[in-house]
């Protein structure tokens, strides 16, 4: 597939069973699934396990298709980091184990996968560099947001955005991506 190709983009709650299908039939374009890393068809989370048939039915269409399989996202403004920042009671939950990954990653993959980077078949896992638990990451969260006083003398590092637009060849078919990224 070349940069600039037509990909439709599925993700959870976009189409499945029929309507999914109907979507394959209707044109040649690729198909990026975007999904969750723990997806199995016996997963323990409801989510997860459909999310498994969702990525099943674009296997057995004929189309190019690539899945990221995405891990939690954290960043700036994104609402794991948000919550997390408000350093919420976690209990037990605390103990949980994930390695979250940078929104910043997230959109230099999705533009690696769309500017011909990536091969289209198959899956991928997108996951950060580092494990930690969940109250280790509310720490963090809590202390990336730094004091107002801190902000104001222009301690906090710059950002920069980057915008990725989905488009299919459908009519009224666009899905556009907008990160912050520290």
């Amino acid at each position: 597939m070349t940069e600039g190709a037509d990909t439709l983009v599925i993700a959870a709650g976009t189409a499945e069973g029929q309507a999914l299908d109907a979507l394959l039939e209707e044109d040649d374009c690729r198909i990026l699934v975007l999904s969750a890393l723990g997806v199995h068809p016996d997963a323990r989370a409801a989510r997860l396990r459909k999310l498994w048939s969702l990525e099943e039915q674009v296997r057995r269409s004929s189309r190019a298709a690539l899945t990221l399989r995405l891990a939690p996202v954290v960043g700036a403004d994104c609402p794991l980091w948000l919550r997390l920042r408000t350093r919420p009671r976690l209990g037990r939950d605390g103990e949980m184990v994930f390695s979250p990954v940078h929104e910043g990653d997230v959109v230099e993959t999705l533009k690696r996968a769309l500017d011909g980077r990536a091969r289209w078949e198959g899956w991928y896992g997108v996951a950060g560099p580092e494990v930690m638990t969940l109250a280790e990451a509310s720490a963090l969260a809590a202390r990336a947001s730094g004091s107002r006083r801190e902000r104001a003398r222009g301690s906090h590092r710059s950002t920069r955005s980057a915008s990725i637009e989905f488009r299919s060849s459908s009519p009224g078919w666009s899905i556009s991506i907008w990160c912050r990224a520290e």
